[in-house]
């Protein structure tokens, strides 16, 4: 119970347990060499959520 997961693994999980809507950010965070830390693909998975919404509140504009 104690024993400390290795970084790897803890981005590991992190990314399998992201959603299909997801998926491509799962594939470039898997992809980068050196692999990030948890706290760096934490921060990549934040901004790319943020840019999606971002980009479907603009989309929402111009289909009004």
């Amino acid at each position: 119970m104690d024993a400390k997961v290795c970084e790897t693994n803890l981005v590991a999980y992190m990314i399998n347990g992201l959603s299909k809507k997801f998926q491509y950010i799962a594939i470039n965070i898997r992809h980068r060499d050196p692999p990030p830390s948890f706290w760096d693909a934490g921060s990549i998975q934040l901004c790319e959520g943020q840019h999606m919404i971002h980009d479907d509140q603009k989309e929402s504009l111009h289909k009004h």
